[in-house]
This record gives structure tokens, sequence and C-alpha cells, in this order.
């Protein structure tokens, strides 16, 4: 029977384009921290680190829950909503923040709203060290979206920031969304394992001898007791209604 490998790599959510939007929205909110807020507005750093906490919350935990994907549906939902919650928790922290600076929010009719809406990073193509492929891609993404996310007005930088925390939002909804219907289709965790346990039996059972007794097929097992203590034989799978068994070395 062919093995079947059930657990993969874990570095794919680097290539979704959620988890690079919430890497880069983080990456450029650390940035107008920098320049908002200092040791007169904000003495002990604590909005610094509230505000800043709340964007490292969005990739990390899209990435921690693409890592629990085939172990834990559950687990994984509830990781991306964490995601969810953070991105709004961040988008609430910079309305504040735009009411504190006394900064105008865009409305749809701005020129440049539907522009900041719709922007856009490529699909990356990773190579097989995705560590260093995707801090390239994303170093370099950084550089292109730099005059709209580290603009020298505050007012466009925050406004833009605000527009893509609302655009990742409805992503991660979107991917929630999926999720639901993947689990509604497929089942979690636990009904694949108990699908592929019966498939790995009906497999072993095809290659098995036939019992002496009943001729049914038989399954491995090993001797608890006795002079064969700790050897495989071969037993039927009626068992205890059938007690057939074959050693082990049967064809």
């Amino acid at each position: 029977m062919e093995e079947k490998q059930r657990f993969r790599s874990i570095n794919g959510y680097m290539a979704s384009q959620s988890w690079l939007w919430a890497t880069l929205i983080q990456y450029f909110v650390e940035e107008l921290c920098h320049r908002i807020l200092d040791q007169n507005n904000d003495p002990q750093r604590r909005l610094y680190d509230q505000i800043t906490m709340a964007a490292r919350s969005v990739p990390a935990n899209l990435a921690e829950g693409y890592s629990r994907r085939e172990t834990s549906k559950t687990t994984q939902f509830r990781l991306i909503d964490v995601a969810r919650a953070s991105i709004s928790e961040l988008s609430s922290d910079l309305f504040y923040q735009s009411m504190r600076l006394n900064i105008p929010l865009w409305n749809k009719d701005h020129p440049y709203f539907e522009r900041a809406r719709t922007l856009g990073i490529p699909q990356p193509s990773y190579g097989s060290w995705w560590l260093a492929d995707s801090q390239k891609f994303l170093l370099g993404q950084i550089d292109r979206l730099r005059p709209w996310l580290a603009n020298d007005s505050v007012e466009f930088s925050l406004n833009v920031l605000l527009i893509l925390c609302e655009r990742l939002k409805l992503m991660i909804e979107k991917s929630l969304n999926q999720l639901h219907q993947e689990f509604l289709l497929e089942g979690g965790f636990t009904e694949k394992l108990s699908s592929e346990r019966l498939e790995a039996k009906s497999d072993q059972a095809q290659d098995s001898p036939r019992c002496p007794i009943c001729n049914g097929p038989m399954q491995r097992k090993v001797a608890r007791k006795g002079g064969n203590h700790g050897n495989p034989f071969w037993s039927c799978c009626q068992y205890p209604r059938c007690t057939g068994t074959r050693p082990w070395s049967y064809n």
C-alpha cells in the first residue's frame, strides 16, 4: 500500500494576498506611528504598542491559521477570525488618530479614493527557499507602495491605510466564508482521519490473505502475550466473531 503524506509544508500563507497585504500594512503602520506619536502625546508609548501590536496580530494569526489547516479546521477558523478582529481594532485605532490629528477622511468621490482601494500587488513566484524569496518580494513592494503609504502628507498615508484596512477585512471575511463552506462539504480533521483510516483498512484488506475459517479478509496484528509476544500475525477482520489466524509469513 502506497504511503500518503498528510502533512505538507506550512509556508503557503506567504503567497496569499491577505497575508502579503497584512504584512505590508503592518510595516507602514509602524512607520506612521513613528511620525505621529512622540514623547508629548504618547509618553509611555502605550498608544504605539497598542496600534503596532494590533497591526502585528493580523499577519501573525493568518500565518498560524494557515499552518493549522491540516490538523484543525476549527482552530484555523478561530485564528483567522482573530485576524479579522485585529484588523478591525487597527482600523478603529487609525480612525481615532485621524480625529486626534483633525485629519479629514476621504469620501468615495475623492479623486484618490478609488485608486487607493484598487491598489494591487502581483502574485509572487517563489523558488525553493520561500523565506528569502518572500522577503525580497515584500521589500520590492514596500519601495513601490511608499508614495502611497509613506507619503510626505500624513493625511494622505493615513487615509490610504484606512482604505486598505477595510479592504483587507473584506478579504479575510471572504476566507472565513470559504472555510465554512469547505467544512460543510468536507468535514474537519477528525472526519478526514476517520475516512482515511477506513480507506487504509480497505486497502490493507485487499492485499491481505483470506481467513482459513470464514474466507474473509485479514488484518495485521501484533501478539501481546505468549511465546510470540511482539511478533506480527494475520488475524481475521471479523474477530472476535471469527478467530481465524495465519502466520505473518503466509503469502
